[in-house]
């Protein structure tokens, strides 16, 4: 009797001192028939803060929600119980994509009489995209927040859009110069780098387009401007040096404050976009302004005027003509 009475202590205190000694099994992978755990994921874009192209991120208020089925917690309690996440098994989820994140919601879970768990969370921060600008500025790109199951590979795990509760982009959104167009959940493996093991991942993509009426209005109007103010050259007289080179300089250094001005906008990538093509081609014409009045005036000086009002009058309709072909190969074609 005293045997068996020093073996019920000796329990009891092994139970008081390792308390989380039946709970072990809990943080493992759940037991499914075909060796994968269906996960349903929804996300929603609560509002798109900012998409910066001069640092390629995008600044967003993000909420997302997963559930799976875990049998061993089902209970016969309320109609859900809630434990901390880290004490059950979860898809240890990670948004690959992120810079800088806060975290809103606490890591808890609801799990549901048959043992289904859910877990919610909103974060709000920047996230990497790879952008292309070569169309800039009617550009169009893909954008993604991609959450992956580190640890998990993709035969343990498969992520699918949750059917009951659909994913979905907010419609007062506060960004203005973007289109946000088509969005869907995309159940992708993910590697960290190229032929390492990939991870079970799912990434929600939407595309979004420029507003490309904000930069005709504060980018393309004002490039117009100045290149039909270099063209004023042709219209005076031939010798009037003074004012043509005025006028052709001071396009000039415009042109160059301009550029300076809208710089920011972008990276500063390798390859030219439209709208770099229109503004070189748009500064060789300039140039090409000044050269004109500079030929003219000699010409002038040396009292041959003929010809130089012959030169004035073929640039007259030369040199638009030679800017409208520059537009539809930069903006066009």
């Amino acid at each position: 009797m005293a045997i068996i009475k020093t073996l019920c202590l000796v329990f009891i205190s092994f139970i008081l001192y390792n308390p989380d000694i039946f709970a072990q099994n809990l943080i493992l992978i759940p037991p499914v028939e075909n060796g994968s755990v269906k996960v349903t994921a929804t996300v929603a874009i609560i509002n798109i803060n900012e998409i910066d192209a001069a640092t390629q991120t995008l600044t967003a208020n993000v909420f997302f929600r997963v559930k799976w089925k875990d049998p061993r917690l089902a209970h016969q309690g309320p109609q859900y119980v809630i434990r901390p996440l880290n004490e059950i098994w979860n898809p240890n989820l990670m948004i690959v994509n992120r810079q800088s994140m806060t975290i809103t919601m606490p890591e808890i879970a609801e799990i549901y009489r048959d043992g289904t768990v859910i877990y919610r969370q909103r974060v709000y921060g920047q996230f990497s995209q790879n952008m292309d600008f070569s169309n800039f500025p009617f550009d169009r790109h893909k954008l993604i927040i991609r959450l992956a199951s580190t640890g998990n590979s993709p035969d343990k795990i498969e992520f699918t859009e949750d059917s009951t509760q659909k994913s979905v982009i907010s419609n007062e959104l506060t960004i203005l110069d973007w289109k946000i167009q088509d969005y869907n959940i995309v159940n992708s493996p993910y590697s960290v780098v190229p032929g390492a093991a990939p991870v079970a991942s799912f990434a929600f993509e939407f595309t979004a387009e420029r507003n490309s009426s904000y930069y005709f209005l504060n980018f393309f109007l004002p490039l117009v401007m100045i290149i039909l103010m270099s063209m004023a050259v042709f219209w005076l007289e031939a010798n009037m040096v003074a004012p043509q080179i005025s006028v052709a300089t001071t396009s000039m250094l415009t042109l160059i404050a301009y550029r300076f001005m809208i710089a920011g906008s972008l990276p500063k990538i390798s390859y030219l976009t439209r709208m770099d093509l229109f503004i070189f081609c748009s500064t060789i014409l300039i140039f090409l302004t000044l050269a004109e009045a500079i030929i003219t005036s000699v010409y002038s000086a040396q009292g041959k005027e003929k010809p130089a009002r012959i030169i004035d009058l073929y640039s007259r309709w030369i040199f638009p003509l030679v800017y409208i072909i520059i537009y539809i190969i930069a903006f066009v074609l």
